[in-house]
Protein backbone atom coordinates (compact mmCIF):
# COMPACT_ATOMS: atom_id res chain seq x y z
CA UNK A 1 0.00 0.00 0.00
CA UNK A 2 1.21 3.58 -0.86
CA UNK A 3 1.16 6.79 1.05
CA UNK A 4 1.06 10.16 0.49
CA UNK A 5 4.23 11.83 0.48
CA UNK A 6 2.93 14.04 2.90
CA UNK A 7 1.67 11.17 5.43
CA UNK A 8 5.49 9.97 4.80
CA UNK A 9 7.12 13.03 6.09
CA UNK A 10 4.99 13.42 9.03
CA UNK A 11 5.77 10.39 10.03
CA UNK A 12 9.51 11.27 9.93
CA UNK A 13 8.29 14.18 11.47
CA UNK A 14 7.17 12.72 14.24
CA UNK A 15 10.78 10.41 14.58
CA UNK A 16 12.44 13.21 14.58
CA UNK A 17 10.46 15.07 17.19
CA UNK A 18 9.54 17.66 14.06
CA UNK A 19 13.69 18.49 13.75
CA UNK A 20 13.71 17.87 9.90
CA UNK A 21 14.22 20.72 7.29
CA UNK A 22 12.08 20.58 3.92
CA UNK A 23 15.34 19.19 1.90
CA UNK A 24 15.66 16.70 4.45
CA UNK A 25 12.10 15.68 4.03
CA UNK A 26 12.68 15.60 0.80
CA UNK A 27 15.69 13.36 0.43
CA UNK A 28 14.64 10.98 3.67
CA UNK A 29 11.19 10.19 1.76
CA UNK A 30 13.07 9.84 -1.98
CA UNK A 31 15.71 7.19 -0.52
CA UNK A 32 12.75 5.44 2.01
CA UNK A 33 10.91 5.19 -1.66
CA UNK A 34 14.08 3.10 -2.98
CA UNK A 35 14.62 1.17 -0.61
CA UNK A 36 10.89 0.03 -0.83
CA UNK A 37 10.66 -0.18 -4.60
CA UNK A 38 13.96 -2.60 -4.22
CA UNK A 39 13.22 -4.52 -0.37
CA UNK A 40 9.22 -4.98 -1.12
CA UNK A 41 8.49 -6.50 -5.19
CA UNK A 42 8.88 -2.83 -6.83
CA UNK A 43 6.07 -1.34 -4.55
CA UNK A 44 6.00 2.04 -4.47
CA UNK A 45 6.23 3.47 -0.75
CA UNK A 46 4.52 6.93 -1.73
CA UNK A 47 2.01 8.50 -4.42
CA UNK A 48 2.74 10.40 -7.07
CA UNK A 49 6.16 10.76 -8.65
CA UNK A 50 9.52 12.67 -7.83
CA UNK A 51 11.34 15.18 -10.18
CA UNK A 52 15.41 16.04 -11.05
CA UNK A 53 15.22 19.83 -9.86
CA UNK A 54 18.40 21.58 -9.18
CA UNK A 55 18.72 20.65 -5.60
CA UNK A 56 18.11 16.95 -6.19
CA UNK A 57 15.02 14.72 -6.38
CA UNK A 58 12.01 16.41 -5.10
CA UNK A 59 8.39 15.06 -4.58
CA UNK A 60 6.60 17.87 -6.16
CA UNK A 61 3.37 17.51 -3.55
CA UNK A 62 5.85 17.42 -0.53
CA UNK A 63 7.22 20.29 -2.34
CA UNK A 64 4.28 22.59 -2.44
CA UNK A 65 2.99 22.18 1.10
CA UNK A 66 6.66 22.63 2.58
CA UNK A 67 8.37 25.60 0.83
CA UNK A 68 6.79 28.11 2.53
CA UNK A 69 9.15 26.64 6.05
CA UNK A 70 11.97 27.52 4.10
CA UNK A 71 15.57 26.01 5.14
CA UNK A 72 13.69 25.92 9.03
CA UNK A 73 12.52 22.53 10.65
CA UNK A 74 8.88 21.74 9.73
CA UNK A 75 6.92 22.26 12.91
CA UNK A 76 4.74 20.14 14.78
CA UNK A 77 2.09 23.13 14.35
CA UNK A 78 2.33 22.89 10.54
CA UNK A 79 -1.30 22.86 9.83
CA UNK A 80 -1.15 20.13 7.20
CA UNK A 81 -0.32 17.72 9.97
CA UNK A 82 -3.99 18.03 11.63
CA UNK A 83 -5.81 16.77 8.44
CA UNK A 84 -3.40 13.91 7.27
CA UNK A 85 -3.69 10.06 8.51
CA UNK A 86 -0.56 8.33 10.07
CA UNK A 87 1.10 5.78 8.57
CA UNK A 88 0.86 2.51 10.13
CA UNK A 89 3.43 1.41 12.26
CA UNK A 90 3.12 -2.05 11.62
CA UNK A 91 3.21 -0.95 7.65
CA UNK A 92 6.39 -2.08 5.29
CA UNK A 93 6.31 1.72 5.01
CA UNK A 94 6.65 2.96 8.25
CA UNK A 95 9.51 -0.07 8.36
CA UNK A 96 11.05 1.51 5.46
CA UNK A 97 10.90 5.28 6.80
CA UNK A 98 12.12 4.38 10.16
CA UNK A 99 15.19 2.70 8.72
CA UNK A 100 15.97 6.14 6.46
CA UNK A 101 15.75 8.06 9.94
CA UNK A 102 17.86 6.03 11.68
CA UNK A 103 20.63 6.17 9.51
CA UNK A 104 19.68 9.95 8.95
CA UNK A 105 19.13 11.56 11.83
CA UNK A 106 18.32 15.53 11.46
CA UNK A 107 21.28 17.50 10.63
CA UNK A 108 22.60 15.33 7.40
CA UNK A 109 21.00 17.51 5.08
CA UNK A 110 24.49 17.55 3.10
CA UNK A 111 25.26 14.27 3.57
CA UNK A 112 21.69 13.16 1.88
CA UNK A 113 22.90 15.71 -0.95
CA UNK A 114 25.89 13.79 -1.61
CA UNK A 115 23.59 10.45 -2.13
CA UNK A 116 21.27 11.49 -4.33
CA UNK A 117 23.67 13.89 -6.49
CA UNK A 118 25.97 11.55 -6.94
CA UNK A 119 27.41 10.14 -10.50
CA UNK A 120 25.30 6.57 -9.86
CA UNK A 121 22.21 8.65 -8.59
CA UNK A 122 19.16 8.66 -10.91
CA UNK A 123 18.81 12.79 -10.30
CA UNK A 124 22.08 12.81 -11.99
CA UNK A 125 20.58 10.49 -15.01
CA UNK A 126 17.46 13.05 -15.29
CA UNK A 127 18.39 16.06 -14.52
CA UNK A 128 18.10 18.97 -17.33
CA UNK A 129 18.13 22.43 -16.19
CA UNK A 130 15.12 24.52 -15.72
CA UNK A 131 12.80 21.42 -16.86
CA UNK A 132 12.10 19.18 -13.75
CA UNK A 133 12.27 16.12 -15.66
CA UNK A 134 9.89 13.21 -13.78
CA UNK A 135 12.51 10.19 -12.56
CA UNK A 136 10.74 6.74 -13.03
CA UNK A 137 11.18 4.44 -10.37
CA UNK A 138 12.78 2.12 -12.81
CA UNK A 139 15.49 4.53 -12.48
CA UNK A 140 14.92 4.92 -8.91
CA UNK A 141 15.76 1.08 -8.37
CA UNK A 142 18.49 0.82 -11.08
CA UNK A 143 20.00 3.71 -8.54
CA UNK A 144 20.15 1.49 -5.76
CA UNK A 145 21.52 -1.38 -7.76
CA UNK A 146 24.34 0.83 -8.85
CA UNK A 147 24.99 2.60 -5.51
CA UNK A 148 25.58 -1.06 -4.11
CA UNK A 149 27.68 -1.92 -7.02
CA UNK A 150 29.79 1.06 -6.41
CA UNK A 151 30.29 0.03 -3.16
CA UNK A 152 31.52 -3.38 -3.64
CA UNK A 153 34.16 -2.32 -5.53
CA UNK A 154 35.79 -0.51 -3.20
Amino acid sequence: MTVSALCAAKHLGKKSKWMYTQLELQKLVYLAHMFHLVKEDNQPLVENRFEAWEWGPVHVDLYYKLRAAGASSIPKSFEEWKILKTVDETSTEARWLGYISECFPPGNGASLLSITHNKHSAWKRCYKRILNIEIPDSKIVQEYHDQVRAANQR
